[in-house]
């Protein structure tokens, strides 16, 4: 476990000043006005790129007991220049006395706290910076997951945490192209239905009707094969996601001692 360094260089002089300019942008800017009804969030496990640093949140807790805020992410260093140390910053609104704090650093996977949250806050803003990187990651109020209680934990145990995440996702995205498949397939239902009906029509139409009946049963035909080649690519991600779900729950094994 790696500890943040506390320093008077310049560059961490720097990050302060910029931490106070965005500080009163964040606070006086239109965009972030209270009744303007929508709030910053910046979305889980969703890579956010500047200037080759990709950066995931993992996830982003919340304690009003304890007035802390936990935030689990990911930072990879695509410049591959050696340099990780970051510095960090919070932004809170209303204005707080919040504080961030690198509680844990394992490879590229970090764990920092945010201190000093009044249950009456409506946005943060926290920031990593590097050199002349400044990268702002975002949560409210509305989307912030809220817990009893934040512990501090071990890497192996933020590791099983966010492996039992990844597999709820999944698990999601499978159900949510399940339903698709179910959905697409009672609208070919319902248009091979059409088309019968259509084909019976024809005894009773004159040659011209029956061409433009003919069209419509062509058009009715492409929205089918549409439909089937949309369920063929669901049914491919169903079967990719099964795959990952089953590593998933061998290096969970692997890490409960299985």
């Amino acid at each position: 476990m790696k500890k943040i360094k506390t320093s008077n260089s310049k560059r961490q002089r720097v990050f302060l000043a910029f931490v106070g300019i965005m500080y009163i942008f964040f606070l006086t800017s239109k965009s972030y006005m209270y009744d303007s009804g929508d709030f910053l969030y910046t979305p889980l496990n969703t890579v956010q790129s500047k200037n080759n640093y990709e950066v995931i949140i993992n996830r982003w807790l919340y304690s009003p007991k304890q007035n802390l805020m936990e935030v689990q992410l990911q930072i990879e260093n695509k410049n591959f220049n050696g340099e990780y140390n970051y510095e960090w910053g919070i932004l809170t609104r209303p204005l707080g006395s919040a504080k961030a704090t690198l509680m844990l650093q394992e490879d590229n996977y970090y764990v920092v706290h945010l201190s000093g949250i009044k249950d009456n806050f409506r946005e943060i803003s926290f920031q990593m910076s590097l050199n002349d990187t400044v990268l702002k990651l975002y949560t409210n109020k509305n989307a912030v997951e809220r817990t009893e209680n934040i512990q501090l934990k071990t890497y192996e145990e933020y590791q099983i945490d966010q492996l039992n995440s990844l597999l709820q996702i999944n698990q999601k995205e499978i159900e949510a192209n399940e339903e698709k498949i179910s959905s697409n397939k009672l609208q070919i239902n319902e248009y091979n239905a059409q088309i019968t009906k259509l084909d019976q029509s024809k005894k009773y139409k004159t040659m011209k009707e029956i061409e433009n009946t003919e069209k419509e049963i062509s058009i009715y035909q492409s929205k089918i094969e549409s439909l089937v080649i949309d369920n063929n690519t669901y049914q491919e991600d169903i079967e990719e996601l099964n795959l990952k779900q089953n590593k998933i729950k061998q290096q969970l094994n692997d890490l409960q001692g299985g």
